[in-house]
Formats: C-alpha cells, sequence, structure tokens
C-alpha cells in the first residue's frame, strides 16, 4: 500500500499493465523505490481454462531446470539476496525442492532454479528478492506442473 499526501490514510494499490510492461513495479501509483526481480524464462504454455493461457515450467518425473534473469528499473550496485519457495496448491506443505545456483544477484545476472524430487502434479514457486538493506523485497510466482 501508500499513502497519499491528500488522503492521509494507507490505501491498497493497484495493478497496472502499462507499468509491468514497461519493466517497473506492477502496482500503481508510482513506486520510487528500486524494483528488482528475477523473472524465469519460460517457454511451455498452459491452458488455465477460463483464465486463458499462460506460461509455465514443466517437469519430467518431478524435476527441471529453467533460466532465471534479474531485472531492475534502477542502477543497483550492491547486490541482492534472492530466493525460491515452493507452493503447494493442494494446501499443507509443498512436496517439492527448489533451489537455485546463486543466493545474491545484481540486474543482468542470469542464474539457474532447479526442482528436485517434486511430488506434485501442479505447484508454483515464488521467486523473492530482498534489498541489501531490508528495506524492499519483491517477489515473482512460477506455475509448475507435471508433464
Amino acid at each position: 500500500g501508500y499513502t497519499p499526501a491528500d488522503l492521509g490514510f494507507r490505501v491498497q494499490r493497484h495493478f497496472s499493465n502499462v507499468a509491468s510492461k514497461a519493466g517497473h513495479f506492477p502496482c500503481a501509483p508510482n513506486y520510487n523505490e528500486t524494483f528488482l526481480v528475477g523473472i524465469p524464462q519460460l517457454t511451455e504454455r498452459a491452458n488455465l481454462g477460463a483464465r486463458g493461457a499462460t506460461k509455465v515450467m514443466g517437469t519430467s518425473n518431478g524435476a527441471g531446470e529453467i533460466s532465471v534473469k534479474i531485472h531492475s528499473d534502477k542502477a543497483v550496485f550492491e547486490p541482492w539476496r534472492i530466493f525460491a519457495t515452493a507452493l503447494s496448491f493442494s494446501g499443507g506443505q509443498a512436496r517439492m525442492k527448489v533451489t537455485l545456483d546463486k543466493s545474491r544477484v545484481l540486474p543482468g545476472d542470469e542464474i539457474k532454479l532447479t526442482i528436485s524430487a517434486s511430488r506434485e502434479s501442479q505447484a508454483g514457486i515464488m521467486l523473492i528478492t530482498t534489498a541489501p538493506d531490508g528495506t524492499a523485497a519483491h517477489s515473482w510466482p512460477i506455475l509448475v506442473f507435471d508433464r
């Protein structure tokens, strides 16, 4: 959220396709802080029914690897922390292991995300970046399915 000067209390931001497409923080109004995220380079598509189609990560026998590109809309000189967490769509603890080959990144870096030991037919992964001083954190979701 944010607090508009003319309103005086905190309100929720709203998603902006324009800001997202331009590579900026996707929630409007303007966000003046650094926006740094890990964006998965997904090549497969899946039909989500009424929700349309989206890019996904497909695994084979519960394992897979994809490239993640690090993007920022401002200059960044200190590495940010990045980690991945598995999400189960069936509730409870996710039954997959996810790892990244680096834990600190700068814009332009390309890292590898590996899924191993997955026992989920459909699940999610959240990539999360945090600023060195802990003042900002951003996330990016990935949909995973077993081929």
